[in-house]
């Protein structure tokens, strides 16, 4: 009776751990970076006020992007959020306001906020949302930033990649 209990524990750890990184819900990522805010609009997209250079802006902040890795053995996760001038109404090309950086960190089974960058300087103030992915550059765990600022002269996009460790958040490339 004893193998079959220790074979059995054994077999479910296999099969829930294998390679499966447990994903990290909304309301966890939700209630440790805004814990004081649940306004939420119909799009569930985090409706809050801030100031910015003494202007009081209200923003919708959504969730864009996840990016699940691994430093050694210790599992993290990377949230992108983008918020948008509440007060912008073309639907076709919202106004990019600024961009937040949260990591994650798994420990005993449940997500705990590493750090979390508000309004990160690197990524603000682009016309349009900047593509975000997750690469290795040179060994290391990199947030691929594409930005378009603007269209130019001839409607040519001014676009700009940026490579930056997803750790320290510094540009690599």
């Amino acid at each position: 009776m004893r193998q079959v209990i220790i074979f059995s524990i054994l077999l479910f750890s296999i099969f829930t751990t294998k390679g499966q990184t447990k994903k990290i819900d909304n309301s966890t990522i939700w209630a440790s970076l805004y814990p004081n805010n649940s306004n939420f609009d119909s799009k569930s997209r985090l409706i809050r006020n801030v100031n910015r250079d003494g202007a009081n802006l209200e923003l919708k902040t959504a969730l864009a992007k996840t990016f699940y890795y691994k430093v050694g053995a210790i599992e993290k996760v990377a949230v992108i959020l983008f918020s948008y001038d509440a007060t912008f109404t073309n639907p076709e090309h919202p106004l990019f306001a600024e961009m937040d950086i949260a990591t994650f960190v798994l420990t005993g089974g449940s997500w705990t906020k590493q750090r979390f960058v508000q309004n990160w300087e690197e990524a603000t103030g682009g016309m349009y949302d900047p593509k975000a992915q997750f690469k290795k550059y040179n060994n290391i765990n990199c947030l691929v930033m594409t930005f378009t600022t603007d269209m130019g002269m001839q409607n040519a996009p001014d676009i700009s990649i940026g490579y930056y460790n997803i750790e320290t958040l510094k540009k690599v490339k």
